[in-house]
């Protein structure tokens, strides 16, 4: 059970990347924009995941920090998508999201994702 909720989470991770560049790419300025947006914004957001919130982080806090950290990156993503004209699949997302964390939560996973921390 364990596995197939990380393996959700996972999904959930690429979800978050993909909404944050939907947004991008749908700015109503001009192309270079769009590009910069698109791009910018999920390899930010990954970057922000890599630093603090993956099991191998540069950057060790504790773990209420990292639920803080993990849920406002999901409501950026949700806003994103909200921005983007897309408030079904923005709620869904927030949902997704908290769902997610009370489940590992529920199934022992700590924020961080695994124990390796």
């Amino acid at each position: 059970m364990r596995s197939i909720a990380l393996g959700l989470r996972f999904l959930l991770e690429l979800a978050l990347l993909a909404a944050l560049a939907f947004w991008g790419f749908t700015t109503p300025d001009g192309a270079l924009l769009k590009i910069l947006l698109g791009v910018g914004a999920p390899v930010l957001a990954a970057a922000v995941w890599a630093t603090f919130l993956s099991p191998r982080a540069a950057v060790r806090v504790p773990g209420p920090l990292l639920v803080i950290l993990e849920m406002a990156l999901f409501a950026v993503a949700a806003l994103a998508l909200t921005g983007a004209g897309q408030q079904t699949l923005a709620i869904a997302l927030a949902i997704a999201a908290v769902a997610q964390r009370v489940t590992l939560s529920i199934l022992g996973v700590p924020a961080g994702l695994t124990g390796e921390r």
